[in-house]
Parts: C-alpha cells; sequence; structure tokens
C-alpha cells in the first residue's frame, strides 16, 4: 500500500477504512495515512465471485481473469458462479459499512456523527497507541459498538451519546 488516502475515503464525510491480516496488522496492499480512521479484515476473505471460462481455444475449461479473452486464444464466455478467497480494502470497508448500519438499527435518531463515534470509540486499538496512521482508532469491534449502542438506547434520557464504557455502571 502507498501512504496516500485516495479519494473518496480523503473526503470528510468518508470514513476511511484500512485493512488487517489474520494476525491483525496492516495488509501489506493496504494504504495508510492520516486520514484513516477504522481498519476492518480485509486479507483472504472469503466472498462470492462470477468466474468466466474459457471455451474453444487452447486453455479451453480453465478460469479467466476478466471475461475479455482467454490466453492462447478463446473466448471467455462461461459464467461460473463460485466462492473464492480474495483480498482487499474492498472487503474491509463493507465490514465497517456493514457495522455503522447495525449500530444505525438498533438506535435510528443517531446522526453519522454519532455513528462516526460509537465506531471509533469501541474499536480495538492496534499499532501505536492512540489513533495512527496504519489503523486509524482500530479494528472495529462490533461486540463493543453493539453494547455501547445498547447503553445509549438504554440511557440517558436526552438521547445524547453517552461515552461511557460498556463495562462502566450506569449513573442512576
Amino acid at each position: 500500500g502507498a501512504g496516500v488516502v485516495a479519494l473518496p475515503a480523503r473526503y470528510p464525510n468518508a470514513v476511511a477504512v484500512s485493512a488487517t491480516n489474520n494476525l491483525d496488522l496492516r495488509a501489506a496492499f493496504s494504504n495508510f495515512g492520516n486520514e484513516i480512521e477504522l481498519a476492518a479484515p480485509g486479507e483472504t476473505i472469503r466472498s462470492t465471485r462470477v468466474q468466466y471460462v474459457c471455451e474453444n481455444g487452447s486453455n479451453n475449461g480453465s478460469v479467466c481473469l476478466t471475461n475479455v479473452n482467454c490466453t492462447g486464444g478463446g473466448t471467455c464466455t462461461g459464467r461460473v458462479s463460485t466462492y473464492a478467497w480474495d483480498s482487499g480494502t474492498s472487503f474491509a470497508s463493507p465490514c465497517v459499512a456493514g457495522l455503522a448500519a447495525l449500530v444505525k438499527s438498533f438506535v435510528p435518531a443517531l446522526t453519522g456523527a454519532e455513528i462516526r463515534t460509537v465506531l471509533t470509540s469501541s474499536a480495538d486499538d492496534l499499532g501505536a497507541a492512540g489513533r495512527d496512521t496504519s489503523f486509524g482508532f482500530g479494528r472495529v469491534n462490533a461486540y463493543r459498538a453493539l453494547l455501547k449502542v445498547f447503553i445509549l438506547s438504554s440511557d440517558p434520557k436526552d438521547g445524547s451519546l453517552d461515552a461511557r464504557q460498556p463495562s462502566e455502571p450506569r449513573n442512576t
């Protein structure tokens, strides 16, 4: 990855996401920089994939990378739906978006800024202490985010974002 976060992740209202591997390290391909806010798994992710199969060429039956032409002639016309392992921030970013949607579903009145606060304050800090250029505030933690939202949905009465940690007792 490069030390430059590209658009659209660099826009102020976007959440820039880096990808982690199975060791909770920044994936080698992942971008990094001051704009990174959160990290999420993005390496060796099992996902659906449509693959194209070579027909009428020397590589007949082999899998094509695109739906254009096969190496050695032939055309990639046969479509096969399958599962495959893949990597990229394109897999990490939907983890963050999905968690944001789950948080919003718990407390629909939350603003985008409040959802951002829930996600960043509940992330598992990785790398240098605090926010850093590789992981931002850390790797998203759905369990901790939902605990925060549970506290928020239960208390306080004015609907403001509750900054307490999930393990801290509520004032009654």
